[in-house]
């Protein structure tokens, strides 16, 4: 196979001439010679190929590992020049090193997380207004054991805040009708709330009546007072008899409990029906 040249260029300064060739004609000049090898040749050709391109793959990969780890990079710059349309000198090689030094970077630095903001507190609790006392009218209603005439001069009415024994109201000196019912003002007393009230009639045994709400029907209904107490210390016993056996017979206002009177064995039988009982 005959490869002709394309272009054939004299250079006077180099006593030489310089052929150049296609590129068709060398692709073809080289299949021609490998046509030519035999196969074994071909084999060990192919082989020598195949090691230089691993080698070739090994070098660039090393290559780019270094360029990557910021090591030294080698630039070759090949450098031609023509004067006249004549190459004047073959290959100028100018190697230009440069090191890379990474640079530091700064940390980066910590944005300021803000203040929580303080979360807005309840407002005060808004105080409850307190009802103030009052003054309001107290019915009473009660009867006396063994007599029709519940007529009641200084009696004594005492109210408790209920449950306990803080007196809240208290008077000596009440007086009830024939029939046992009156009234009788009392103050310092709150609306609503719950009180336990007491009575007690001259030589009779106190009564309770508990838990009584204080609103504008304040009242009390005592029921029968027990008779007999005659010393007035509201409890029943010897010397209430002792006092009754005195009087034995006679015109008595106090010892005379049912007030027929003369004091006899009615009034020791009311006495008697309360043997050492106490009052509330």
């Amino acid at each position: 196979m005959i490869i002709r040249p394309y272009q054939i260029i004299k250079d006077d300064g180099l006593d030489k001439v310089n052929v150049k060739y296609s590129k068709e004609d060398l692709i073809k000049a080289l299949f021609h010679f490998f046509e030519k090898l035999s196969r074994k040749r071909k084999i060990q050709l192919g082989i020598v190929l195949l090691i230089a391109v691993s080698i070739g793959i090994l070098f660039a990969n090393k290559f780019f590992n270094i360029f990557a780890e910021g090591n030294d990079i080698f630039n070759t710059a090949t450098i031609y020049y023509n004067e006249g349309g004549v190459d004047k000198s073959a290959q100028s090689n100018t190697v230009i090193t440069e090191l890379i030094t990474p640079s530091p970077s700064l940390p980066p630095s910590p944005s300021p997380s803000p203040p929580p903001s303080p979360s807005p507190s309840p407002p005060p609790p808004t105080p409850s207004l307190i009802p103030s006392p009052t003054t309001q009218i107290m019915q009473i209603t009660l009867t006396l054991q063994g007599r029709t005439d519940y007529s009641v001069s200084n009696g004594s009415l005492r109210i408790y805040t209920a449950g306990t024994n803080n007196v809240i109201y208290e008077n000596n000196n009440i007086s009830l009708p024939s029939n046992g019912q009156g009234q009788v003002t009392v103050s310092g007393l709150i609306p609503n709330q719950f009180y336990d009230c007491k009575f007690k009639a001259p030589y009779f045994l106190t009564s309770l009546v508990a838990n009584v709400q204080y609103s504008n029907n304040f009242g009390a209904i005592f029921g029968v007072q027990p008779g007999g107490d005659l010393d007035n210390n509201n409890i029943i016993n010897s010397i209430d008899f002792a006092i009754l056996s005195n009087k034995w017979g006679q015109a008595d206002p106090i010892s005379d409990i049912n007030k027929d009177g003369t004091v006899n064995s009615m009034d020791f039988s009311i006495l008697n029906s309360n043997w050492f009982l106490q009052g509330k």
